[in-house]
């Protein structure tokens, strides 16, 4: 069931202005209102919400006091340019396949597959990318539960190899079943983050709810980024175990 603005700021507990407040935080916040980003018209952003005039500007007036939006008499409500925090980075290893077998037995539901998409949501160095990548957003459900909605980018040639298989089962392993493709390097970052629209309307999440975000990515040996994939977890229904060996450790075989 699709979730309206209006409806998914009602499921959350603070105030309506808290809410849209952390909307908008998270919407710069993640790059998806850059700096220069011209707001909708207070009237609008009322509207989207269905909340008062006067609801919307106490949001974006504690955001203009914070710097992350300036105001311009007659101009509008624009997204600040703003220094980047330092983050704290947590480096850790795992390897490919145990990773792909992590995440079987699930089952995928496609929102949305486009092909012929020609950039990605994410800034990369133009020299990295490929041609063309295929566009796939789908849900997951474990045991009957939503639990994940993906946003994945795949080199189209890529997925040409297998497209039954890539749109029926996770890229990874997909990807490691593949002999014709070579993986040079890949990572993936995790990092904890809030509900926009997408994860309210499809994991049925309040706007705001405290999710998990991953980022995917993996390079072909011609230095091409070949996959790239967006995964939003429900933070309440999943849990990251990681097994930490160190020098001292007993590998029992």
């Amino acid at each position: 069931m699709k979730v309206s603005a209006k409806d998914a700021i009602t499921q959350g507990n603070n105030p309506y202005y808290i809410q849209i407040y952390d909307y908008i935080k998270h919407m710069i916040e993640s790059s998806k209102w850059p700096a220069g980003f011209q707001l909708p018209k207070l009237d609008d952003l009322a509207g989207m919400f269905g909340v008062s005039r006067l609801t919307a500007r106490q949001a974006t007036s504690l955001l203009v006091q914070e710097g992350y939006l300036k105001s311009s008499r007659g101009r509008g409500t624009f997204v600040r340019e703003r220094t980047k925090k330092p983050n704290l980075t947590i480096h850790t290893k795992t390897d490919w396949s145990s990773l792909a077998r992590t995440i079987t037995g699930t089952v995928t539901k496609i929102i949305l597959e486009e092909s012929g998409v020609t950039s990605l949501p994410e800034e990369q160095p133009p020299e990295s990318l490929v041609p063309q990548y295929h566009h796939i957003i789908r849900m997951h459900s474990y045991h009957g539960e939503r639990f994940a909605l993906t946003d994945l980018y795949l080199d189209e040639a890529v997925f040409a190899l297998a497209p039954d298989l890539f749109r029926n089962q996770p890229i990874l392993t997909t990807l490691d079943q593949l002999d014709e493709v070579s993986i040079k390097s890949a990572k993936q970052v995790i990092f904890c983050s809030q509900a926009g629209m997408n994860g309210a309307e499809y994991l049925g999440l309040a706007l705001n709810d405290p999710v998990t975000d991953i980022r995917r990515y993996a390079v072909s040996e011609e230095d091409k980024l070949i996959y790239f994939g967006m995964i939003m977890y429900r933070s309440n229904y999943i849990k990251f175990e990681i097994d930490l060996i160190s020098r001292k450790t007993k590998v029992v075989s």
